[in-house]
């Protein structure tokens, strides 16, 4: 978490600001600077504070990324920073509640029934994240390459750019991609420990994988430390009770109570996630109530349906131009050189650019046009308030920014980028210009075999018709 810290420190006052919808501010700076202070204390108090300290630490961060990462999850800009963000929630979630357990409860009874619910939500986790794969294109051609190609996500698209399509390195990579999540996730939710930690195995060895050649950023790497819980030694040292309080505060009748309630949960969270899964993929809806309730309880967990790193979102990049009053037109981030990693110019707009998360906050920006294509406000908002956030970052205010829309199609030689159109915000009046390039290209139509349709609301998959 601390090196977390260190990597959003080029635009932290952006991501991290009081207000997020209004226009940056000097008091923003400010605010960064405390948020970021309690940030690297509460990161010092995990390393090297006593039980109290890690406590207190664990506390902080919770509140923090609760509020940044999940809280404003459907409001920001920025998603939530998307998955990297959810994760480090995540993570940080339960170990603040493993460690208040292991006070409470000096039996280890109630610690080990969140230990128990913290293995069987991963489990979940990436076995909904292989399934969805799975029926979003992986097994017929639509998966990796694509972010293998692609400057907002691959480390080596010079190289994957120019792959044949239809390799059968690219069918593999797929294949094993939802594969091995789907089974991972049904071995570590099967009962024997062995067999749940060859699961948790898997998942390890994979985003090791995929982060040499995916640019993941902290995600990978913490993906591939998380699966250490299903290890027998690590689950117990999780759980051990080395700092009781001098009488226990959970009385036996508490503690069976304790250990109900998280057992309601599973049974919940795996509720909601067929659900989700019947909302989308046969659009259809539960009995209003029900609908309603569960769909409440996913946003408050949260659970969500982990459409990360498919077609949808990896079938384009955004090339970023700054355009001054005369109407002189330069590029900010372009592939030639953001993503060129011999080409030191703009450092502390590449520094930003280069983090993961940005790259989500602005694909996320241009797949509203396929979430919600009957709204096309939403998308407006989104790119006007971006365009704006992005001005903190530049040496001199412009007076517009440029976004290219450019489309990877596959060839017989490789991945051709084709820029199909651009959208111009004027950041003194706010007015967006479209400029279309190929008048048949539509923004909202999903990509082959995806199933991404119009929901109800943002945060929600009921069918819009409901």
């Amino acid at each position: 978490m601390l090196l977390d810290w260190l990597a959003y420190l080029p635009f932290f006052n952006v991501v991290f600001r009081q207000k997020p919808s209004a226009p940056f501010a000097r008091t923003d700076r400010i605010f960064g600077f405390v948020l970021g202070l309690i940030w690297v204390i509460s990161c010092i108090a995990l390393m090297w504070g006593g039980p109290i300290m890690r406590l207190i630490g664990l506390g902080l961060l919770f509140a923090i990324f609760r509020h940044y990462y999940i809280n404003q999850r459907w409001t920001n800009i920025r998603r939530g920073c998307g998955a990297p963000g959810f994760m480090a929630y995540w993570i940080v979630f339960y170990l603040f509640i493993l460690e208040g357990c292991c006070w409470l409860d000096a039996s280890g009874v109630v610690p080990g029934a969140v230990l128990a619910l913290m293995k069987y939500d991963f489990a979940l986790i990436m076995l909904c994240a292989g399934a969805y794969k799975m029926c979003s294109g992986y097994l017929r051609e639509g998966g990796m390459e694509y972010g293998q190609a692609n400057p907002f996500w691959g480390y080596f698209w010079t190289f994957f750019r120019h792959q044949n399509t239809r390799a059968p390195f690219f069918r593999v990579m797929n294949g094993l991609a939802c594969g091995i999540e789907v089974v991972a996730g049904v071995l570590m939710l099967t009962p024997n420990l062995w067999v749940q930690f060859a699961g948790a195995a898997m998942v390890s060895l994979s985003f090791i994988y995929v982060g040499c050649l995916i640019r993941l950023g902290r995600l990978a790497f913490l993906m591939a430390v998380i699966p250490l819980i299903f290890w027998p030694a690590m689950g117990l040292s999780l759980v051990q009770t080395t700092h009781p309080l001098s009488s226990p505060l959970l009385l036996p009748w508490m503690i069976d109570g304790c250990v109900a309630l998280i057992f309601v949960i599973m049974l919940t969270m795996g509720v909601i996630k067929f659900m989700q899964y019947v909302n989308l993929f046969a659009n259809r809806k539960f009995p209003s109530f029900l609908q309603n309730s569960l769909t409440r309880l996913a946003n408050l967990w949260p659970v969500i349906i982990w459409r990360v790193f498919t077609v949808d979102v990896t079938n384009f990049f955004i090339r970023l131009y700054s355009v001054s009053g005369k109407g002189e037109v330069t590029p900010l981030v372009h592939e030639t050189t953001t993503f060129n990693y011999r080409n030191g110019s703009r450092l502390w707009l590449k520094l930003r650019f280069l983090h993961v998360t940005e790259s989500i906050a602005l694909a996320s920006v241009f797949t509203t046009l396929k979430y919600f294509p009957s709204k096309p406000e939403l998308f407006r908002d989104k790119l006007v308030r971006y365009a704006h956030s992005v001005v903190p970052s530049m040496p001199y205010s412009p007076a517009a920014l440029r976004f290219e829309y450019v489309s990877l199609q596959k060839t017989e030689s490789g991945f051709a980028f084709i820029p199909v159109g651009s959208h111009t915000v004027d950041l003194q009046t706010d007015v967006i210009t479209e400029d279309k390039y190929l008048p048949e290209f539509d923004y909202a139509r999903p990509a082959a075999h995806s199933p991404v349709r119009e929901s109800a609301e943002v945060g929600a998959y009921t069918p819009r018709s409901s």
